[in-house]
């Protein structure tokens, strides 16, 4: 009889839609708080972000928009003028370099996240986690 009610609890906590949902905002959490964590204790820059950030250095804004980059190098255009605005307002660091991109990972999470919330709907949410 107990092994009877311990399944109908469990097909019912299973069935329960808010339990998924709270489980999916959960692992949302979870992985923007990876974003933040990677963002905070970050690894030193690789070859290509060393060889941008020095561009960025160099070059002011209508340079950026106008002339190549040196070195063979690419990278949007929306990209490189964030970048050097928040390089100017916070100094040349690697958090100035890495700041717009962990903005634009997180906010990816949260689109994917609510688009998820349209199409699948609170129950199935978890197939976007």
């Amino acid at each position: 009889m107990q092994i009877l009610s311990q399944n109908s609890l469990i097909s019912s906590l299973l069935c329960n839609p808010k339990i998924w949902k709270f489980l999916s905002i959960f692992i949302l959490m979870v992985a923007i708080s990876v974003r933040i964590f990677q963002f905070i204790f970050h690894k030193d820059l690789w070859l290509d972000e060393a060889m941008l950030s020095a561009t960025l250095y160099h070059k002011d804004f209508s340079e950026i928009f106008f002339s190549p980059l040196p070195h063979l190098q690419a990278a949007p255009l929306g990209f490189l003028a964030v970048t050097k605005l928040l390089c100017l307002l916070f100094g040349y660091s690697e958090y100035s370099l890495y700041f717009f991109p962990m903005l634009c990972g997180i906010a990816s999470l949260i689109l994917a996240f609510k688009i998820a919330n349209v199409i699948y709907g609170g129950g199935s949410l978890l197939v976007y986690s």
